[in-house]
Order: structure tokens, then sequence, then C-alpha cells
């Protein structure tokens, strides 16, 4: 099987202009929302440890509407293609801001790269973070 050359994303001309996000987890027990600003590199991240799963979607419109209160809004948002970022809601959320939807291939995180090796960073320094802490109980 021949593999299609993946072409790196163009560098944005201002801060906020492109972002890539995607969910993590579960990471005990929670899921994370996890957003990435192409030019800065700033980063947010929420938990949604109390979000049912069939509620993500407006979840994440409530903290995307968030972010762009304190940052504006992006031209561009860089997602997966998973359910959670193709919904309707989604969809017509990004239309009445005007923002350019990009979704990469499933199952292949290399095409959201910045968001994925975030998301990595932040696993690890959790994990490590608890080992280190312990599980809060005196162990």
């Amino acid at each position: 099987i021949e593999e299609v050359p993946i072409y790196p994303w163009n560098v944005p001309e201002k801060i906020w202009e492109r972002v890539h996000i995607d969910l993590a987890g579960p990471v005990n027990g929670s899921m994370w929302l996890v957003g990435i600003d192409a030019l800065s590199k700033w980063a947010e991240v929420d938990s949604l440890k109390t979000v049912p799963s069939r509620y993500r979607c407006f979840f994440v419109c409530i903290q995307l509407r968030a972010w762009f209160s304190r940052y504006g809004l992006p031209n561009e948002i860089v997602t997966a293609n998973g359910p959670q970022f193709v919904s309707n809601e989604i969809e017509n959320f990004f239309k009445r801001h005007a923002i350019n939807h990009i979704k990469t291939t499933l199952y292949h995180p290399k095409s959201n790269g910045l968001v994925e090796r975030l998301i990595r960073t932040l696993k690890k320094r959790y994990y490590s973070t608890k080992k280190e802490v312990g599980d809060g109980r005196g162990r």
C-alpha cells in the first residue's frame, strides 16, 4: 500500500488565525477538550468529566464560545473527522461564526499533529504527577 504524502500546514500570519482542537481521553474517567493556536502554540484544556457523551457537542460549542470571547474568532478550526466534530450543532456553530472547518482524516493522528503532540504531553504529565502525588488517599 502506497502512503499518501503529508504536507505541512502553512504558518498563520496572526495569532488565533488557525486553531487545532480534539478530544482526549478518557483520562481518569474524563475527556478533555484540547485546543492549540497554530502560531503562538497557546493551549486551552477543559475537562468534560461531568458531561455525558450525548451532550459533548453542546459542551464543545459552549467551551469554544468561552475561548472565542477571550481570543476572538479564528479563521479556521482543524478537527478530526469524529462524530463530536461533524454534528449539525458544531457545523452550524462554525457557519454562524464564519469559521472554516477543516476536518482531518479519521484515525490518522499525524494530520492534526499539533494537537496530538499536545495531548501526548498532557497525558504524560498528568500520569507522572498522579504517580508522584498518589491517589490522594495517603498511599
